[in-house]
Formats: C-alpha cells, structure tokens, sequence
C-alpha cells in the first residue's frame, strides 16, 4: 500500500496499493471529518482509507502487500500512535500492523508501517 495523505481539511486522505513498479492496483480516497490539525480524526480516515484500498483489492492480492506508507506532513508518527498499532522492529519503522489493525482493515498483522519518501 503506498500512502495516505492529507495538506488540509479539504484534501483527501488517499489510499492506494501500487506495485513495486508504481502500477496502481486500487485507491481510495476518503474525506477528513474534521479539522486538518485533529490527530484522532486524521487516524481514523487513515484507518477508513487503508481499509477500503484493502478491500478493493481482496485476496490474494491484499496478502502480498509489504507496507504501508504515510505521508501526512510531518503527522506520522503521531498518527501511528494513535492507530494502535505494534511497534516497529526494522529500520525506518514507525510501527507494525496489528492484529487489532488487521481486523479493522484487512491489513496483515506485521505489515511494516514506515513514512513515505
């Protein structure tokens, strides 16, 4: 999955699975419910996005996906936190997905959680 994204209260967040060769498999873009600098509700339209592109893409292609992205100006790590998610163990690692995480996106637990390029 490559990222998801938000500059302000207008933008959306954006989930999209891309191949390892930017080949777009699914996107989803899903509108911030609330203000752009509101933590609790960026985390919660991140988790909708990540799981709507998961659900685009069912099995097994939502099996192979190696990570998740995020690229929410600066917001990552806080958002991170808030997702619940386990913590990371690999370089760049902000975090790991959960199994919690999993049940509410389809994302497999373990799936890196790192900040976008």
């Amino acid at each position: 999955m490559s990222h998801a994204s938000a500059d302000d209260a207008a933008a959306p967040v954006v989930g999209e699975a891309l191949s390892g060769d930017g080949v777009s498999y699914g996107r989803s873009e899903v509108r911030l419910r609330g203000a752009a600098d509101d933590l609790d509700a960026l985390a919660a339209t991140v988790r909708s996005a990540a799981a709507r592109v998961v659900a685009e893409l069912g099995e097994p292609l939502s099996a192979s996906i190696t990570r998740l992205e995020l690229a929410l100006n600066g917001a990552e790590a806080s958002v991170a936190a808030l997702l619940s998610l386990d913590a990371g163990s690999g370089p760049g690692e902000l975090a790991r997905a959960s199994e919690a995480f999993q049940m509410r996106t389809g994302l497999t637990a373990g799936t890196p959680v790192v900040r976008a390029d």
